[in-house]
């Protein structure tokens, strides 16, 4: 081969040595420089194509060092390249050879099967049980980030009686959950950052995502979720559960990785510039020998058919135990993530939710009782009652929530233009969010509020602030403000007259600004719970107008 093409990769034809040989020097030129030019063309494609979903961009890379990267990249780490970039093969291998090469370590002793179904849905059980228990962790660490939060402002409000005393304590414990939430995501797992919902589509459609189901993003995507939340950040942890539970099916597809060199004997036969026949594979095995036979479960669900599945029901359930829902979470993954389906899996997936939500039920307090919801509850709504001239309301408000929802990603895609790029500029600006959004909820109740009774048989530590008001009642606007959003939601479901008007268009109005802000973040940003209060708390104004006039 002549020196100008020694860095590329020639693809030879399938006939044997001697007759390669017998082909004119011309001619294997002609054919050689073809084949560089595939390669070329192939690679831009990729390139290109990674350039345009915004997956250089994410990972800093401009559309001229992508250009550069296409021309400059060595011809023989191409198949490298290619494996991390490409996209993902969802279909079903049902090659003889490749069945058989994958099945000739397993008897078929069960009825003919070999055991593989069985492993699949023992998988799918062991998949919600995990994706329960790290729900109720999630939820749990949340709390006692809020509590501690909370008993902060009220030790300091019930010592001196001025509500200006708590603002010091109030503003250290929420920079130093913002910390705590934003540097892991920036320095550690960038990948971390945001729901996970578009991601999780992007991956079960087929689109590769380097990192996106490592441990270390899991992880981060754990810890990160909880201070978030805590610092008063309009998020929520539901989008992000969804990101764990494909996390934690993922874990079940993959084991060790070691890349190798060996000589191949195939159909396709690729040779680098020295003439030798290799190719760069990668042979799995599970990170310890202690298991046995275990092992080589892991090694035959470790391709993109089987991770598909599972990832699917992972997904399935992380969104099942965030809202108490196991059909909800099949139907999310299979109408809205997943394009890729079949009959089998449906059950699977139903299972797999299933298992997770009585897993959350069980552990979530009081221990053991099982009719506990999810994370998400909107209590009792079995008394309500409706008539048919209400129809038209119902409409005018739905076409009011689209209206607000093209608003917001209107301005979230103006905003998102504008967004420092650096970390440390990232890190100022998650700074200067927090503190705006705590500063504004700490002193909006000051000045627009009512103060109202508790309810019959309640007290400040079920639901309410006093604030600034008398004993035996709350500030309606900080209870809103700075209580965890499921009881805030949950209390305007129940019973929508305990807030006025004024506090309600504030407390929506409030969410949706910062809401807004909150998702361009380098944090865990679910969306879910702040656009469900959202809407109730509009909804709630529209139902105390009403039931204020005689109709």
């Amino acid at each position: 081969m002549s020196g100008e093409h020694k860095d590329t990769v020639e693809f030879m034809s399938l006939t044997d040595d001697e007759d390669s040989h017998k082909a004119p020097p011309r001619q294997q030129r002609r054919a050689s420089l073809r084949d560089s030019v595939r390669v070329s063309v192939a690679k831009a494609k990729k390139i290109m194509a990674d350039v345009a979903s915004g997956l250089k961009f994410r990972q800093g890379i401009s559309l001229k060092r992508a250009k550069q990267h296409m021309f400059k990249q060595p011809a023989e780490n191409f198949e490298e390249v290619a494996a991390v970039y490409e996209s993902l093969d969802y279909e079903a291998n049902m090659s003889a050879s490749f069945l058989k090469h994958r099945y000739r370590v397993q008897r078929r002793r069960v009825y003919g099967y070999s055991g593989a179904t069985l492993v699949r849905w023992l998988f799918a059980i062991l998949i919600g049980i995990i994706m329960g228990f790290v729900a109720y962790m999630i939820v749990t660490m949340i709390e006692i980030a809020g509590v501690f939060k909370q008993y902060a402002v009220r030790s300091a409000i019930d010592s001196s009686g001025d509500v200006y005393m708590a603002l010091p304590s109030f503003l250290a414990v929420t920079i130093s959950y913002t910390l705590l939430a934003v540097v892991p995501v920036l320095w550690f797992a960038p990948e971390a950052a945001g729901g996970g919902i578009a991601e999780t589509m992007a991956y079960l459609n087929g689109i590769h995502l380097n990192q996106f189901l490592r441990l270390r993003t899991i992880l981060v995507k754990i810890w990160s979720v909880v201070f978030a939340v805590g610092s008063g950040l309009v998020v929520g942890p539901e989008a992000p559960l969804v990101h764990v539970g494909m996390g934690i099916a993922s874990g079940f597809t993959r084991g060790r990785k070691e890349k190798g060199i060996e000589e191949i004997a195939d159909t396709t036969n690729i040779s680098n510039a020295k003439g030798k026949s290799e190719m760069p594979v990668q042979k799995y095995e599970l990170g310890t020998r202690r298991l046995g036979k275990v092992a080589r479960w892991f090694h035959i669900f470790h391709n993109d058919k089987d991770r598909r599945d599972f990832l699917s029901c992972g997904a399935a359930a992380g969104l099942a135990t965030a809202f108490g829902a196991p059909i909800g979470g099949v139907l999310f993954s299979l109408e809205e993530a997943s394009s890729f389906w079949s009959n089998k899996l449906t059950w699977r997936c139903l299972v797999c939710t299933m298992i997770g939500c009585f897993t959350l039920s069980f552990f979530r307090p009081p221990f053991g009782y099982l009719s506990a919801p999810g994370l998400l509850s909107f209590g009792d709504l079995s008394q309500t009652y409706h008539y048919v001239w209400e129809l038209g309301i119902f409409a005018a408000m739905g076409v009011g929530g689209g209206l607000l929802g093209a608003l917001f990603n209107q301005l979230f895609g103006a905003l998102s233009l504008v967004v420092p790029k650096k970390k440390w500029k990232k890190l100022v600006y998650a700074l200067a969010v927090s503190l705006a959004c705590n500063l504004t909820a700490f002193f909006l109740p000051l000045v627009l509020h009512q103060c109202k009774p508790l309810l019959k048989g309640s007290d400040t530590s079920v639901y309410g602030l006093r604030y600034q008001c008398k004993m035996g009642e709350m500030n309606d606007l900080a209870s809103l403000l700075f209580l965890d959003r499921e009881s805030s939601i949950h209390q305007i479901f129940q019973d929508a007259s305990t807030f006025s008007l004024s506090s309600l268009a504030v407390a929506a109005a409030f969410y949706f600004v910062f809401m807004l802000f909150s998702s361009t973040l380098a944090v865990p940003a679910g969306l879910f719970l702040p656009t469900i209060f959202c809407g109730a708390s509009l909804g709630a104004m529209v139902g105390n107008a009403m039931s204020s006039t005689e109709y």
